[in-house]
Order: structure tokens, then sequence, then C-alpha cells
């Protein structure tokens, strides 16, 4: 009988902190031996809450975005991810990761994110919904615009480049190869609050700032 996702309602667990804590610092060592991951930061991160999100190329970008952020903080990601194998579901729930419905809309979800980000917590984001493997296929979802405008947390780009190659779905073997993880500056919904469509405006904004990185990897 499959295992169903928590309650996203539900109030969040202290000992997920303790988790990224104690995972962070041999993510980075592990991912710099095998991977020779480059962390790239345009600007410090804003010492309170932030929206953290990325483009999705591969099931290993939760914990390559965790160790650049280096700070903990909840992930949105969708339910049947639960249900697929004990393990991913023991570290989903470890890492207080919030269950993101497909199927009906995310109203529990999104409470719970917007209470998180105003109780001074981070949330995670994945705005191309699910893995992509080539940017720019998938319209980013507006989920992070509107927590953003909701709560006026500023999200924080990252584009994680090389994750697709090191990690195909449906495997269990990680190949060698290089990865980078760029944090760009943030995205101030005070910028954006007066336009006629500000979440399309911020998600464009987002979008256009991973594009410039993904397209100068390219062509580095």
């Amino acid at each position: 009988m499959p295992t169903s996702a928590p309650d996203p309602a539900a109030p969040p667990f202290r000992w997920w902190h303790l988790f990224w804590r104690a995972v962070l610092p041999p993510i980075r060592l592990l991912a710099r031996l095998c991977w020779r991951l480059r962390i790239d930061r345009n600007t410090p991160l804003p010492p309170s809450s932030i929206i953290v999100a990325a483009n999705h190329a591969s099931h290993l970008d939760p914990p390559l975005v965790g160790a650049a952020i280096d700070r903990p903080f909840r992930f949105m990601a969708v339910d049947g991810l639960w249900n697929e194998h004990w393990w991913l579901r023991l570290l989903l729930n470890l890492s207080g990761s919030i269950p993101l419905s497909r199927d009906r809309a995310p109203l529990g979800a999104m409470r719970s994110a917007t209470s998180h980000l105003r109780a001074g917590g981070s949330v995670g984001v994945f705005p191309e919904g699910s893995v992509t493997r080539r940017w720019g296929t998938a319209e980013p979802h507006p989920a992070a615009a509107w927590l953003s405008l909701r709560t006026g947390v500023p999200i924080i780009p990252v584009a994680v480049i090389g994750s697709g190659g090191i990690y195909k779905e449906g495997t269990v073997r990680l190949r060698r190869g290089r990865v980078s993880v760029t944090v760009g500056p943030p995205i101030d919904p005070a910028d954006f609050q007066e336009m006629e469509d500000s979440s399309a405006a911020m998600m464009s904004a987002w979008a256009n700032w991973i594009g410039g990185i993904v397209d100068e990897d390219a062509g580095g």
C-alpha cells in the first residue's frame, strides 16, 4: 500500500533544520570531489527569509542547490514522489519538503509555504515543475512569484549547470562530470507590485537571468 505524503498544512518539525545542517558539508565535499562542483554567488544572500527558485535538470538538484545556498529551507515537491521509493520518501520527510499536488489546486502547499516564510523560514521552488532536460522547453509556473508578492520575501534565482549529465532518470548510476551552481541577485517583489501582471513579470525576470547563465555556459 503506498504511503501518502504528509499534510502540507501541518506545522514544520524542527529536526529538518538539523538534517540540513548535518548533510550540507558532506554534500559539498562529495560534489567537489566527484563532479568538481563550482559555486558562484553574485551577491550576499539576505539574512532573513528567501524563496530559492532554480532550474531543474536532475533529481540531484535539491542537494546541489542546498549546498550552494548553505542554509536550511523547505523544498516544494510533487506529492507523487513520496510513493516512488522508501528512501526518497525518507529524505523528503527528513528535509521538511512540502508536498505539492499535481492533480488539484495546491492550496494546502501554498498556505504551508506562506506560513513558513512569514515565520522566518525559507522555501525552495523549481518553477519548471518537473525535471526538464533542456532549458527553455517548460513555461515557468508562477508559484515562486505568488509567494514572493504575498509575503514580500525576495526570490533568489539559482542556475544549476551539468546536473543532467551526471544522473539520468531511471538509472541508479551516477556519472562523472562537472557541475556549477550560480546564485543570483535577489528579485525584489517591491519592484513589480505596480505592474499589470506582477507574477508574470517576476517569472520573466527569473527566466531571463537563468537563461543568461545557461547561454553563457554554452558559449564558454
